[in-house]
């Protein structure tokens, strides 16, 4: 089984333990989330896998977080935790934030003793990546876009989405990568 898998079955297993701790019946969380009762059962108990768009719809009304639901770990077996594997995983992780935030680009950073590197970065044309390095590196950041970043063990992490506006469930799942992000790219 892939890691793709293990991910919807854990979500829809919390998913489905929320509403029960919340008292909630299947059919009125499915009405609050706009969803067909039988769309929504189906997705809760694995059937069909439960896509972000109504994984959102769902959190809100469940009045859940992302982080209620989403493994920070990863799920996988020995054989996925390969450090090969590991870089796939982030990169799925940056490109799923990109994707989510409707950004034009992106680059993740790691700044350390005035050193930046670029850890991933997505459709930033090399004139624009070259000029957020040399910003980050004088401490000054001047690109208009979202800035998220995480300090760890002398490294400063930092997310830019070249976005107008980044949706706030977006900004909390970055927290969440960001801290994932700094212990695994250390």
């Amino acid at each position: 089984m892939g890691s793709a898998y293990l991910v919807n079955e854990y979500v829809r297993a919390r998913i489905r333990r929320i509403r029960l701790e919340k008292g909630l019946k299947l059919v009125d969380a499915a009405s609050q989330s706009g969803l067909a009762v039988s769309s929504y059962g189906c997705m809760e108990s694995g059937y069909y896998r439960i896509n972000l768009d109504s994984l959102f719809r769902i959190l809100g009304a469940l009045e859940a977080d992302i982080s209620d639901v989403w493994p920070l770990e990863t799920l996988a077996s020995d054989a996925e935790s390969s450090p090969a594997h590991q870089l796939r995983a982030q990169a799925f992780r940056f490109g799923e934030v990109v994707s989510l935030a409707g950004a034009e680009g992106a680059a993740l950073f790691r700044v350390r003793e005035s050193q930046c590197s670029v850890l991933f970065q997505q459709t930033l044309d090399d004139v624009l990546l070259e000029r957020l390095v040399l910003q980050l590196e004088a401490g000054k950041p001047t690109v208009e876009g979202a800035w998220f970043q995480k300090q760890r063990l002398g490294s400063l992490f930092i997310l830019f989405l070249k976005v107008k506006q980044c949706p706030s469930y977006v900004g909390k799942l970055v927290e969440d990568y960001l801290t994932i992000w700094s212990q695994a790219l250390q």
